[in-house]
């Protein structure tokens, strides 16, 4: 499978900055913390926001190593946008716009995880602190939310490159 190279317009290496960020946060918030966290925290929330199981400390980095993981593997994906099934024909004409979509979408995605898990983490962190006590009532609602939003956000953008 070839390589696609499409030069990074600035809204792609926006996310990709904001995306290294995230992922930073990510792994920096649990070690910051950790010496202050009690032996057992949360590690898992139910679908209202609060903890519904405990863990020992160790779990923290649970989401880092989760986060790291999607993050190269999203990364790693988007040298290869052609090996995504779109469902478009790909002509010489559109490819080099599918290809940009599809790149764009890919660093949407792996920013809005990388930005949840880090809110996970933080507030994992916090209430075992005592300082909160559940993730938000709304929160799994915004991450579903997020995430189809992109996904109708590219077959939008697709129907009208096949429509072309």
């Amino acid at each position: 499978m070839e390589q696609t190279k499409n030069k990074l317009e600035t809204i792609d290496k926006v996310l990709e900055v904001f995306g290294i960020i995230g992922l930073l946060l990510l792994l920096f918030i649990p070690f910051y913390f950790y010496k202050d966290l009690p032996q057992i925290i949360p590690s898992h929330f139910g679908a209202n926001g609060l903890p519904d199981e405990f863990s020992g400390i160790d779990s923290i980095f649970v989401m880092p190593v989760i986060g790291i993981i999607l993050y190269i593997v999203l990364s790693v994906i988007n040298f290869f946008p052609q090996s995504i099934n779109v469902s478009v024909d790909t002509s010489a004409e559109n490819k080099t716009i599918i290809y940009k979509l599809v790149s764009r979408v890919l660093r949407i995605l792996k920013l809005i995880i990388i930005l949840f898990f880090t809110y996970i983490n933080y507030f994992t962190i916090q209430i075992a602190l005592g300082n909160s006590k559940s993730l938000g009532a709304f929160f799994i609602i915004g991450f579903i939310l997020a995430i189809f939003s992109v996904i109708a956000f590219m077959i939008f953008k697709l129907s009208k490159i096949s429509k072309d």
